[in-house]
């Protein structure tokens, strides 16, 4: 595993477990593939349920605040 230790895989796998997948927490759609969002990897159990669409979004948002922290800090 390239990123990740298997130590922080298996600590995320058993919080995606632990959480019961039913709809977006975003815009609550139901019926439509769940993704599970780590925003911060340094908190492997804080996670948010999102589909596609919300997914990519909060992808993008934490890219964007990533850069953000490169050019503060750089």
């Amino acid at each position: 595993m390239p990123r990740h230790t298997i130590m922080h895989w298996s600590i995320w796998k058993a919080a995606q477990r632990a959480i019961p997948v039913t709809e977006c927490e975003r815009c609550h759609k139901q019926g439509v593939r769940l993704f599970r969002h780590h925003g911060d990897y340094s908190k492997p159990l804080v996670v948010e349920v999102l589909c596609g669409k919300c997914h990519a979004e909060a992808e993008k948002e934490k890219r964007k605040a990533m850069q953000n922290e490169q050019v503060q800090s750089g």
